[in-house]
C-alpha cells in the first residue's frame, strides 16, 4: 500500500462516512458554513474597530482528525506517505498537502498555527540520506 498512496497525485477520503454504505459528497452550500462576522470593541488606541471571523479555533482536528476513518491504523500510512489527500467531510471539503491544511470555508489555509511547525510530513524527511 506504500507504493500506492505514495505514487499517487492526489487520493480521496471519504472521512465523514461510518461505513462503505454513507454517501460522501458534502452540501456544496458554502454560505452554510460560514460563521457570522461581528463587531468587537478593542481598548487600545493604535487599533481601529474591525470586523472579525469568528471561528472554531480546532476546526481541522474536530473535523478531520476525529472522523471515523482517522481511527484507523493505515491512515497513518496514507497521511504520510500521500502527496496531496482531498477529504469529502461531512459539511465540507477539506484538502491537505505539505505545505497547507485547507477547506472550503478556508481556501488559503485553515487557521491553525501549529500546522506548519509540527505536520508529519514537515518533520519526515524528503529524501533520507
Amino acid at each position: 500500500m506504500g507504493d500506492i498512496y505514495a505514487g499517487g497525485s492526489c487520493n480521496i477520503a471519504a472521512i465523514a462516512s461510518e461505513d462503505c454504505n454513507a454517501t460522501a459528497i458534502p452540501s456544496n452550500d458554502v454560505d452554510g458554513l460560514l460563521d457570522e462576522p461581528c463587531e468587537i470593541t478593542t481598548m487600545w488606541s493604535n487599533h481601529n474597530n474591525n470586523r472579525f471571523k469568528i471561528h472554531r479555533r480546532w476546526l481541522w482536528k474536530e473535523d478531520v482528525d476525529e472522523t471515523p476513518l482517522m481511527l484507523r491504523g493505515w491512515v497513518v500510512q496514507e497521511r504520510v506517505l500521500s502527496h496531496r489527500i482531498l477529504y469529502l467531510g461531512k459539511r465540507q471539503v477539506f484538502w491537505e498537502c505539505q505545505e497547507l491544511q485547507a477547506c472550503q470555508v478556508f481556501p488559503e489555509g485553515v487557521p491553525n498555527p501549529f500546522f506548519l511547525r509540527y505536520a508529519v510530513k514537515r518533520v519526515i524527511p524528503t529524501q533520507w540520506q
